[in-house]
Order: C-alpha cells, then sequence, then structure tokens
C-alpha cells in the first residue's frame, strides 16, 4: 500500500524553498519516489531512501556544483513554484532500489505517452521489466497528479 504526500516548494535563484512545514515520515530514511510537478504535468520524478530534505539539497548543490558526472536538478534553473509529490512505501519492499527505479521508469513512460515527450527535466531513467503491481501503482501516482482537484 502506498501513501503519498504532497507540498509547495519554491525555488528562488537555484535554491529550493521548502514552504510547508516537513513530517518525520519525509525525514526519515525509507524508500520513497517523489516527483516535481506543476500544472498537474510530470516534469520529474526520482527514487530515494534518504530523507527528502537530504535529497533535495544534494540534487541542489550538484546543481550549483556538478560533482563525479551528477549535474543536479534541471528543474532549479527557473524560478518557479512546483508541487513535490512524495511516494511512501515504507519498509515493506525486499528488493527497494530494483523495485523503486521499476515504477520511476514506468511513470516516465506514462508520461511520455499522455504528453507526448518524457518528463520535461528528467536527468536519466534505469528500465527494468515490471510486473502487474508496479504498472497499477505507476498509474495510481500518475493519475493522482494530473487529476489533482
Amino acid at each position: 500500500m502506498i501513501r503519498l504526500k504532497s507540498m509547495r516548494i519554491r525555488i528562488i535563484d537555484n535554491e529550493i524553498k521548502i514552504e510547508e512545514q516537513v513530517d518525520k515520515e519525509l525525514k526519515a530514511k525509507s524508500p520513497k519516489i517523489y516527483l516535481i510537478s506543476k500544472s498537474k504535468k510530470i516534469l520529474y520524478v526520482g527514487i530515494t531512501k534518504q530523507s527528502i530534505i537530504t535529497r533535495l539539497r544534494i540534487g541542489e548543490r550538484a546543481y550549483k556544483k556538478p560533482q563525479n558526472g551528477y549535474s543536479g536538478y534541471k528543474w532549479l534553473k527557473e524560478n518557479a513554484i512546483y508541487d513535490l509529490s512524495i511516494v511512501l512505501f515504507g519498509d515493506i519492499i525486499e528488493d527497494a532500489n530494483l523495485y523503486l527505479e521499476t515504477i520511476e521508469a514506468e511513470i516516465a513512460y506514462l508520461v511520455r505517452n499522455i504528453e507526448g515527450q518524457w518528463p520535461g527535466y528528467q536527468n536519466e531513467i534505469h528500465f527494468h521489466e515490471s510486473n502487474k503491481a508496479q504498472r497499477d501503482i505507476s498509474l495510481e501516482i500518475v493519475n493522482s497528479i494530473i487529476n489533482k482537484k
């Protein structure tokens, strides 16, 4: 079972400003998929087992000073307000990295089918063979963002 949490973030001069209180679930080191969207359009999807704050700061630092071939988040280049959606899975996943990468790729694929292009700020994607449950979860996540009221 997944849980989706959403909040607003503001980008000012290539820095992430979180506009809401981040609860302890989002600070926990547990499997998460996070998505950046604007006007119900998914622009980026990523995975992490870190605190969401830590993960965002790593991407922010790398954008300012690329390290080891990682250049951070492309969506930091414009001052904007984005929706940050975080999908929490808990500790129930045996091989979390492979499981999350598969769902991440399925989400990117769904965006490609809907929009005609990959998520606009996606840096990279790792494709793996998916199962029906992963495809269903991906569709649930995408629908929760593009159909948000």
